[in-house]
Parts: structure tokens; sequence; C-alpha cells
């Protein structure tokens, strides 16, 4: 077969005057077999050694490579990503070096170490430190150091000897926030909430207003209501002034007690009488007496005391809770401190409005709701929110002043 497919590969080729039946031998045209010969033999290939490739399963033909770490991957280690490219701003770009500074274990070492000799060991051995690495940072090239410059090159006499580096603090623990980039939603700001979750969102903006309306209170109390709506008159000084001068009481210049009641008359009267001793002694038996019944009354009730351990036990465990729940409270508020939005410049962070929509302002489809807030506001709050760039306000522009002058032609017509 194969002779039989080379003589009908070098058939002559016909011109094209020539016309005859294409069912004739005469009519064959040379045709390229070189790929189903090379197929052919694939298959025979394949037959020979591990049969065909096409009858075979997907378990028999691969493999899954449980090996987590390959050699080279495109010279890079695996799992870790690259920082976006929009970030590259916030990297530190400056050539100047930054000074000297321990690290955290040296800290920590050094707040363990209570020893004097220890100290002063440590002390040493940083300094020693120092000076190697300000040896080994000093440039081959430099032909004069002004910072390690020798007392016979000095010719200036008021050239700095000696420069005292100020020790550095060493940074505090880095704070790790945990406030997402992107927050998600609440669910009543859905197109389409159920019932509860939307009234959870009109309640949190309704305690939102409150609290608005309660600080302009709050400042309209301690400023307007404080003065009259009117200025003072000349009336309203009259009035004032004289305040006191002109009363309708019955005046006795001549001390007649006539018009005192005889009530407060027998008790001023008794009040100056003198007492005697038989009214000073049943005063002083009343005031022995009165002692007497008090410190009764403290005996009983610490005896009493002891039948109360119980009570007092309850008071002392909800006394306990309180402060535990007190402590917890205080914990929660300082770590959101630490941790939360922090006064960069002179304005402070002030949240976002909620959206949200009314109950009338609810659509039912995409196509006739009506979108609230804005994209770019929300990332630029949530940047001020997370500590990278510090709250700002937009500048008020004013429009200069337009200068009003008379031209030289108006003047002189």
């Amino acid at each position: 077969m194969a002779e039989h497919m080379q003589t009908a590969s070098i058939a002559p080729k016909l011109s094209k005057k020539r016309k005859l039946g294409k069912n004739k031998k005469k009519s064959w045209r040379a045709i390229d077999i070189s790929k189903t010969e090379e197929f052919l033999e694939e298959e025979r290939f394949q037959l020979r050694t591990t049969g065909l490739l096409r009858d075979k399963t997907d378990q028999e033909l691969f493999m899954v490579d449980k090996n987590k770490s390959s050699p080279q991957e495109s010279g890079a280690k695996k799992g870790v990503t690259k920082a976006l490219r929009c970030y590259a701003i916030l990297n530190n770009t400056s050539r100047i070096q930054s000074p000297r500074i321990d690290d955290w274990s040296t800290v920590q070492r050094k707040k363990k170490l209570k020893p004097s000799k220890d100290r002063k060991r440590l002390v040493v051995e940083t300094q020693a430190q120092h000076q190697t690495t300000h040896k080994k940072e000093k440039s081959p090239d430099s032909s004069y150091d002004l910072w390690t410059a020798e007392k016979e090159h000095q010719e200036d006499a008021f050239y700095m000897e000696v420069t005292k580096r100020k020790r550095v603090k060493p940074p505090a623990k880095p704070v790790q926030y945990t406030m997402p980039a992107v927050e998600p939603p609440h669910p009543g700001a859905s197109y389409n909430p159920s019932y509860e979750d939307h009234q959870d969102l009109l309640l949190k903006a309704t305690l939102v207003e409150k609290n608005r309306e309660k600080e302009e209170l709050k400042i309209f109390r301690a400023l307007d209501a404080k003065f009259p709506s009117e200025a003072p008159g000349e009336a309203s000084w009259v009035k004032e002034m004289s305040a006191g001068l002109f009363s309708d009481d019955v005046e006795n210049p001549e001390g007649d007690n006539s018009a005192i009641p005889e009530d407060e008359r027998t008790a001023v009267q008794s009040k100056t009488r003198a007492k005697t001793k038989k009214q000073k002694r049943k005063a002083r038996e009343q005031k022995e007496m009165k002692q007497r019944l008090l410190k009764d009354k403290a005996t009983k009730m610490r005896e009493n005391m002891v039948y109360r351990l119980n009570t007092l036990r309850s008071e002392l465990r909800k006394q306990a809770q309180t402060h535990a729940q007190r402590a917890a409270v205080k914990a929660k508020k300082q770590e959101a401190k630490r941790t939360g939005t922090k006064k960069l410049g002179k304005l402070k962070y002030s949240a976002p409005e909620i959206e949200l929509k009314l109950s009338e302002e609810l659509a039912g489809s995409l196509r006739q709701l009506r979108p609230e807030g804005h994209l770019l506001e929300d990332r630029y709050k949530n940047l001020q929110k997370r500590n990278i760039i510090e709250t700002r306000m937009p500048a008020k522009r004013t429009k200069p002043k337009k200068k009003m002058f008379l031209k030289k032609t108006f003047r002189d017509a």
C-alpha cells in the first residue's frame, strides 16, 4: 500500500487546458500524507509500549505533586505575595540613614538586668559596638572627616572638638490595627433588606440624630439661653437699682412688742431667763439617757452582724462582680483607644453619615434603586479611620474683593 501511495504522490500534473474526467487515474493530484503516516507510526509505538493513550483514565496519565516547597519558583518564594504598586508611595525613599537604635530584645534585656555591674558591662559593650559600626561605615575615599578629625589638624580655635550624640529612645511595641481595609455594609442597607435588619439600621440612625440634638441643646443652654433676647434698657436698670428701697411692711421703731406673736414672745422670754438647779439636773439626765440609748443600739447592731454573714457574703460577691465588670469595660476602652483611630492633626475624626433608605424609599428592583453615598468619599474616610492620613477639611475659597475705580475716559467725559 505504501508503494501504491508513493506512485500516487509522483503522478504527473496535467495542464490547465487539458480536461479529463475526475474519476480517471490521470487526474490524480499529489497529496501530502506525511502527517497521517506520523500519526499511524505514533499509534503503533503506543501499542508496542504502554497502550493507546486515548483509552487510559486521568489517574493513569496524571499525578498530583504533594511537595509544597519547589526548588525554584521564578526567583520568588512560594506563598510570598508582592506588595501592590499603589502602596509604593508609602515606602521610605529617603537615602539618609536612620540613627542606630537598640532592637527590642536588647531593650528588654536591659530592663531585666538588676545589678549595677551587669548594667555597666552592657553599657561598655554597646559603646564598643557603636565605635566598631562607625568605623565600618566610614567611607575610604573621604579625605577629611568632620567628626573624627584629630587635634593636630585643628587650626580654628572654635572648631567642634567633641560632638555628643543623644541617645535615641527605642520605639514602642508596634500596634496591631484590627480595622479592615474594606468594611462590609450593614445588612439593612441592601436594596431588598429584611424587616429586622432595616429596623436595626433605622434605630442606629435615630440614636445618632438624638445625640446630635443633645449636643446642640447643650450648646444652646450654655450660650444662648443664658442671655436675654433683648438688650437691657433704662427701664430695667431703674427697676434693678430701686429694688428694696420701698417696702409695705409695718415698721416698729419704738420697740413695741405688740406686733410680735405671743408664742415667739414666750420663747424669747424663756431664753433670757436663767435655768434653775432642777432644770439643769433634768437636762443632764436626759442627755445621759440619750447617750446610753445610742450606745445600746450600736452594741445590738454589732451583735446582729453575726447573723448577717450570708448577706455580707452576697454583698461582697456583688461588689467583686461590679469591680470586675468595671475593669473589663476600662480594659476594653483602653484597647479601643490604643488600636482605634488617633488624632493625627488638629481635627478629630468624625464618622460618615449612615447610608440608609426610609421605608417609603425602598425599591423592589435595581432599576428603580437610587444609590446612596459616594465611593471615593467612603475610601477617603476609611483611610482616615485606619490612621493612614490625617483628618482634613476642605479649604474655604473666598473670592477677592473687586476694586472699583473710574476710568480715565469716563472722568474726562
